[in-house]
């Protein structure tokens, strides 16, 4: 890429307990602009950013602009039929409840008495 940083949308990552929280920073786009699917057990968030123009020579430009695809992989205990997203102020909140932890501890271990059955046959 010629040096440059991906153009991806900053994230923000947060473990709630009962649910993760993944806030992305998406300012000056629209909700009709972004697009957010799953597969695979990854997130994917789609868009495109246009530059502002105000006319005469650009003298500093950090905003990003352009297409951008950004995949992220979910943790393995996310209930990805509950996920739900939230857009406001340019800030896309995408809720990710987890799974109810189990404990091993009480997985029951099943153990079989007596003595192996063989069976011979004669050739």
């Amino acid at each position: 890429m010629n040096g440059q940083k991906p153009n991806n949308a900053a994230l923000d990552a947060f473990d709630k307990g009962e649910e993760y929280l993944f806030e992305f920073d998406l300012h000056g786009l629209t909700q009709e602009e972004i697009h957010i699917s799953l597969n695979g057990g990854a997130l994917y968030l789609t868009g495109v950013r246009t530059s502002l123009s105000h006319g005469g020579s650009g003298l500093r430009t950090e905003c990003p602009s352009g297409a951008f695809v950004q995949r992220l992989v979910l943790p393995p205990d996310s209930r990805v039929n509950e996920i739900q997203a939230k857009f406001q102020d340019g800030v896309l909140q995408v809720h990710v409840p987890r799974k109810a932890p189990t404990d091993e501890s009480d997985t029951p271990v099943i153990v079989h008495s007596g003595e192996p059955k063989y069976e011979h046959t004669l050739s």
